[in-house]
């Protein structure tokens, strides 16, 4: 791709973005980061006999957590040759799940002692919790790709690591090797990728350095409020993906909550509004759902860019770098 030659680093660097690379280093190494991401193609169906293969592919999204894990599934239609656009993607499930609950006390009687039981931190108990997770939960969506939201070892670049920090990490890498055990046993056919939060972020609400120049941990809440803020619209407008089943009523609920969540924070009268607003069900913290389906939805949109930088229509490179600024535009309009 002869083009990429002229393009300049700021350029490169909204092009990475856009299609999920590495958006880090001089002009030379940008560039090759975007030729090996334009080389894979994750939805184009393979060619064969009538029938072969897929007919859709179904992506399995994680944001990773022990009580606060979320997970939706959603079916992209695949395509026959590179240069096709995929349909709309179908949200089919779409939830909060609670792998480990919090350590219990138990009420003491008169004249006795009471006794406290402890949450389990072991890799005997984890190892069940990554199998029940990936056989009850993962394979009866049949995924075709799932991707994982990759954890970091240290908050906001602090020397200390975190229990829960460990607890994670731990339980992440169990889910990936019984994915591997599932793999090599012919148990299971598809792929699994690891994404960095923070692609996930810049591709929908852009570089926030000039937006909070504030502290990081600042910086952290405002991202998740943009975040909850963005699905929010999403689910209003109904442009990017299908809702169905089990993923609608969490949509809903979504919905529900963050206009109570909203409305709290406004005068008197909307405070007496939110609460009278009654939630169908407890569906957690939005910002889990919301980092869940962005993902999600994000890597489609990566795999749409690539199709289209490949297939060099006309005015793809200007239309790509401002694919990945329209989440920050549709923020700062809030």
């Amino acid at each position: 791709m002869k083009w990429l030659q002229s393009c300049t680093i700021a350029q490169l660097q909204s092009i990475a973005r856009s299609i999920g690379s590495n958006t880090g280093g001089k002009k030379d190494v940008l560039r090759s980061h975007v030729l090996d991401e334009l080389q894979h193609d994750r939805f184009t169906l393979p060619t064969g006999n009538e029938g072969s293969g897929p007919s859709q592919h179904r992506i399995v999204s994680i944001d990773m957590g022990i009580r606060n894990l979320a997970i939706c599934s959603i079916i992209a239609p695949g395509r026959r040759h590179s240069g096709q656009p995929l349909n709309v993607p179908v949200v089919q499930n779409w939830e909060r799940i609670a792998i480990s609950k919090k350590a219990t006390a138990d009420i003491p009687e008169e004249g006795t002692l009471g006794s406290i039981t402890k949450e389990p931190f072991d890799p005997q108990t984890y190892a069940q919790y990554a199998y029940d997770l990936v056989v009850k939960r993962i394979m009866p969506c049949q995924p075709t790709q799932i991707l994982i939201e990759r954890q970091r070892f240290r908050s906001m670049g602090g020397s200390a690591v975190q229990e829960w920090t460990l607890r994670v990490n731990m339980f992440e890498a169990m889910i990936y090797a019984t994915l591997r055990t599932l793999l090599e046993n012919k148990l299971w056919q598809g792929l699994v990728h690891p994404v960095a939060p923070a692609k996930v972020s810049k591709f929908w609400l852009g570089d926030d350095n000039d937006e909070h120049p504030k502290l990081a941990a600042s910086k952290s809440l405002k991202t998740k409020s943009a975040k909850i803020a963005l699905v929010g619209d999403w689910l209003c407008k109904g442009q990017l993906f299908e809702l169905q089943g089990e993923a609608a009523d969490t949509a809903r609920a979504y919905q529900m909550k963050l206009a109570r969540r909203r409305a709290r924070k406004g005068a008197a009268e909307q405070k007496a509004i939110a609460q009278q607003i009654q939630m169908p069900r407890d569906i957690g913290k939005l910002d889990d759902l919301a980092d869940c389906l962005m993902q999600a939805i994000a890597w489609i949109q990566w795999e749409e860019n690539r199709r289209a930088l490949r297939s060099r229509e006309p005015g793809v490179t200007s239309s790509v770098i401002s694919t990945s600024r329209k989440g920050s535009r549709s923020r700062n309009s809030k």
